[in-house]
């Protein structure tokens, strides 16, 4: 599985951005026509899957936005350290104005809040359960891996998701009660460290990841 870094803005994620993809690469405008391929240049057109564009829906990125991703620049590093990010919610958590862009994006602030859990900042997410939600059962499916599992969560005044314990990656959480739907969203848990790299110079800054 290929570890990229973003090297320009993409759609809603910045650049220095970095994920882990799967090492599936297509191409855009294949011509099914051997005699045709041979005259084209297929050079720009390759893109990795990328299962959330920054609101919750898969999109494809193009190969020439990303650069991949030494391995000693986070081979020290607790890479479950970094925070959440919430990408869309479902109706029944409702939408708010996002506050990083000027579109409404269906992001759930006041209804899915993060904070702090002891060991990383913005680990811990909350749902506001004025509903008086009971969920007995909660599936989180690694959008990448396309695997499930159950996760920890505990019902108070509020639902509480811990993810301090998973690695960076594309999740939706999906709660039900008696088999019945009740809401879900997803989320990207980034990787501690924002990796910039200088083209000119082919090096790589890196700072802190705030989200």
């Amino acid at each position: 599985m290929p570890r990229i870094i973003l090297t320009m803005p993409f759609l809603f994620h910045y650049a220095g951005s970095v994920f882990d993809l799967s090492d599936r690469i297509g191409v855009l405008n294949w011509d099914p026509d051997e005699r045709v391929r041979e005259k084209l240049s297929y050079q720009n057109n390759r893109y990795f899957e990328l299962p959330d564009n920054g609101k919750g829906q898969e999109t494809k990125l193009p190969l020439n936005y990303t650069i991949f991703c030494p391995e000693n620049l986070l081979s020290e590093m607790d890479l479950n350290s970094g925070p959440c990010r919430i990408t869309s919610v479902s109706k029944e958590l409702e939408a708010e104005e996002d506050p990083w862009y000027a579109s409404d994006v269906p992001k759930g602030r006041g209804k899915v809040l993060m904070n702090d859990s002891e060991l990383y900042r913005n680990n811990l997410l909350f749902i506001n359960n004025e509903q008086k939600l009971n969920p007995d059962e909660v599936i989180l499916e690694n959008r990448m891996l396309q695997q499930q599992s159950p996760i920890h969560f505990e019902i108070e005044k509020e639902i509480k998701f811990d993810f301090s314990s998973h690695p960076p990656g594309f999740y939706t959480i999906t709660a039900f009660e008696n088999k019945q739907f009740i809401f879900s969203f997803t989320l990207i848990k980034c990787f501690p460290i924002v990796i910039n790299y200088n083209s000119k110079k082919q090096s790589f800054d890196t700072i802190k990841t705030i989200w």
